[in-house]
C-alpha cells in the first residue's frame, strides 16, 4: 500500500530553546522567534533535483500567520503568506508549489524545524489547499490529474482535474449515485446520464465511496476505466479495502475540483469541499453539527432542505442534509453570512408559494438564523481542532493573496 506519507530524505534542522541541532545539510543563518533564515547546501539541492521533494516547516507552538520566501541560486523568488486565523503546526512546500528548487528559506514567524523530506512515486503530494489552487500544472505527474493530501489533515484526498470533462469521468456516476435528487442509490449508466450536470467539484467519505464500487463491480457494466483507477487510489491510500464481497469503508474522504473553473470559483468551491472534508474527519464536529441542526426551528430546517433541493440534492439523506448545511454556511467569512441570508431569502420570496411563506415567517421569526447558526458551528469546529468558519486555506501565494 502506497500511503499517504512521506519517505524520509533525512536532512533538516531543529531549534529547541538554547539548542539548534544540525546536519550540516542546512545551514542555518539566523534564527529567533520572529525570523528564521536558512540556506540549504549544494549537495542537498543536487539531491532534490530527482523525484518530488518536499519541505517541512514545523512552526513554533502558538505560532499565528507569518511569510514565507524562497529564493533559487538564479535568484528567482516564491513567497506564500500564511494565514494567521488557520496556522497548521507545519507547513509543506513540494516541487509544483514553487518554480525552482529554493537555495535560502526565510520565514517571518517562529519556526522550530526543517525537514527535507521525498514523497513516494505514486503517493499523494501533502500540501494546503490553498497551494492545490496555484500549483504548477506543468509539474503533475500525470496529464489529466494530480492527488495530493492535505497537509494539516493527511486522511483528505484532493484531486485536481485538468477538465470538467475529466472529473466527470472519475465522479459524475458517483455524484448521481450518492447525492442527487432522483437518481440516489441507483447505478446509472453513463449513456443515461449523458448531457446531465454533475458537480462542479465533488466530496466522498468512505463509506458512500464502498457502497458505489461495491454495486458497480456487481454491476455487469462494471467500472470504466478513470473509476477503475480511483477505486486503485482509494485502496492504495487507505480510504477503502477490498472484499470479497466487494470494498468496506476503511479512512478518510476524497475531495475534487477541475482547472475547468475559473480562479475564483476554484477557491470558493475547494473552500466549501474542505469543509466537508472537516465533517467526515472530525468526529467532535460532526456531532456539534447535528446539535446545531436539530436545534433549528421546523421552519429553518424547512428552508435549508428548499435550499438544497433547489440544487438538486437528494433531501430524504439526513446525513447529506446537515453536511451540506454546515458547508455552505462554513463555506464563507463571517461578514458574509447576512448577505448569504437576505440572498437565499430573496430568492424563495421570488419563488413564491410554499417556499415564499416560508422566508417570510423566517426573515420575521429568525432574523439571524444564518448567522446563529454559523458561530454554534464555528466554535465547534475550533473546538474539534479544525480552523475558523470560512477560512481552510491556510496557505496563498504571496501575489495571489494580494490580489483577493
Amino acid at each position: 500500500m502506497t500511503g499517504a506519507g512521506v519517505l524520509a530524505f533525512v536532512h533538516g534542522f531543529s531549534v529547541e530553546p538554547g539548542l539548534l541541532t544540525v546536519d550540516g545539510s542546512v545551514e542555518v543563518l539566523s534564527t529567533s522567534p520572529s525570523a528564521t533564515t536558512a540556506r540549504l547546501t549544494d549537495a542537498t539541492q543536487r539531491e532534490m533535483a530527482d523525484g518530488i521533494w518536499l519541505l517541512r516547516m514545523t512552526l513554533g507552538e502558538g505560532a499565528a500567520g507569518g511569510r514565507v520566501e524562497f529564493t533559487g541560486s538564479d535568484g528567482a523568488r516564491a513567497m506564500f503568506d500564511v494565514n494567521p486565523a488557520s496556522t497548521p503546526g507545519w507547513l509543506d512546500f513540494a516541487r509544483g508549489s514553487m518554480p525552482m528548487v529554493p537555495k535560502e528559506i526565510r520565514f517571518a514567524g517562529e519556526l522550530r524545524g526543517l525537514q527535507v523530506l521525498r514523497v513516494p512515486a505514486e503517493a499523494p503530494i501533502p500540501a494546503d489547499p490553498g497551494q492545490v489552487l496555484a500549483w504548477d500544472q506543468g509539474q503533475w505527474r500525470k496529464p489529466d490529474y494530480e492527488l495530493f493530501s492535505w497537509s494539516r489533515y493527511p486522511k483528505v484526498l484532493i484531486m485536481d482535474t485538468a477538465s470538467y470533462a475529466v472529473q466527470d469521468a472519475f465522479f459524475k456516476r458517483l455524484a448521481f449515485f450518492v447525492e442527487k435528487a432522483g437518481h440516489a442509490g441507483k447505478l446509472e449508466s453513463a449513456s443515461a446520464l449523458a448531457g446531465m450536470h454533475g458537480y462542479n467539484a465533488h466530496d466522498y467519505r468512505a463509506e458512500d465511496l464502498a457502497r458505489f464500487f461495491t454495486a458497480a463491480r456487481k454491476d455487469p457494466a462494471g467500472l470504466s476505466t478513470e473509476e477503475n483507477a480511483l477505486a486503485s487510489l482509494l485502496v492504495e491510500n487507505g480510504v477503502v479495502k477490498e472484499t470479497a464481497d466487494g470494498y468496506a469503508p476503511s479512512d478518510g474522504c476524497i475531495l475534487c475540483i477541475s482547472r475547468g473553473s475559473p480562479a475564483l470559483l476554484r477557491s470558493l468551491l475547494l473552500t466549501h469541499e474542505c469543509f466537508h472534508g472537516l465533517f467526515f474527519t472530525l468526529q467532535a464536529f460532526r456531532d456539534a453539527t447535528e446539535r446545531e441542526w436539530a436545534s433549528l426551528s421546523a421552519d429553518e430546517q424547512a428552508l435549508w432542505t428548499s435550499y438544497l433541493a433547489a440544487r438538486d440534492y437528494d433531501t430524504a439523506d439526513h446525513y447529506l442534509v446537515v453536511n451540506e448545511f454546515q458547508s455552505y454556511l462554513l463555506q464563507q467569512s463571517r461578514p458574509s453570512i447576512w448577505g448569504f441570508q437576505n440572498n437565499a431569502l430573496d430568492h424563495m420570496r421570488a419563488a413564491g408559494g410554499r417556499d415564499g411563506s416560508l422566508a417570510r415567517r423566517v426573515a420575521s421569526r429568525h432574523v439571524s438564523s444564518f448567522l446563529k447558526s454559523f458561530d454554534a458551528l464555528d466554535a465547534a469546529l475550533q473546538s474539534a481542532g479544525g480552523p475558523p468558519g470560512g477560512e481552510a486555506i491556510a496557505v496563498r501565494a504571496a501575489q495571489e493573496a494580494a490580489q483577493q
